[in-house]
């Protein structure tokens, strides 16, 4: 595969599930950083022959997942050279949701959020997650131009004139005329 056919075929899929912020996004390009150093070293050390390539290397879980899913040559230099570049550029143009939370969200609940967000919103969307413990329930979505309040406690105050109204009704009703029988069986 030419390496510019390859850059196409990296930016065209989406980003592999297992990344999701953009500090993973900076670990990969440190770590893929990291690799291109390693093996133009090699290279040298080799007098200008083959270097040793990328099965001495330990990739991460992540870096190798977006290599395969790309269908990527870690060994190549020149697609190393443009992964780079297109991690960069993720890193600084990547669409990017902060979501918060009143606890930690487990790991495939916020996988199954990114994948719909890619699905539905831009194959690079990244997620920042946030924890607010005065949410109650629910969360909170923040966009660069927009916030989405979808917590109980917002909802709640916007509501608490309705709220106040149902509670007076159930707490002033008259008491019903008969009592209840009890069931004793």
């Amino acid at each position: 595969m030419a390496a510019s056919h390859q850059a196409t075929t990296l930016s065209s899929n989406a980003l592999p599930l297992s990344i999701i912020q953009p500090v993973d996004i900076g670990h990969l390009l440190r770590e893929l950083n990291e690799v291109d150093e390693k093996l133009r070293q090699d290279k040298i050390r080799s007098d200008g022959g083959v270097a040793k390539g990328a099965t001495e290397l330990k990739l991460s879980g992540d870096l190798s997942e977006l290599m395969k899913q790309a269908n990527l040559d870690i060994n190549d230099q020149k697609v190393r050279s443009q992964m780079i570049e297109y991690l960069e550029h993720l890193k600084k143009d990547a669409p990017v949701l902060h979501i918060s939370f009143s606890s930690e969200p487990s790991k495939p609940f916020l996988s199954k959020i990114t994948a719909w967000l890619r699905q539905e919103v831009d194959p690079n969307t990244l997620v920042i997650v946030g924890l607010d413990p005065t949410i109650g329930a629910g969360s909170i979505v923040r966009t660069a131009n927009h916030v989405f309040d979808f917590s109980l406690s917002t909802r709640l105050k916007k509501n608490h004139n309705i709220l106040g109204e149902k509670i007076k009704q159930v707490t002033t009703a008259p008491a019903p005329e008969k009592p209840l029988k009890e069931n004793h069986e």
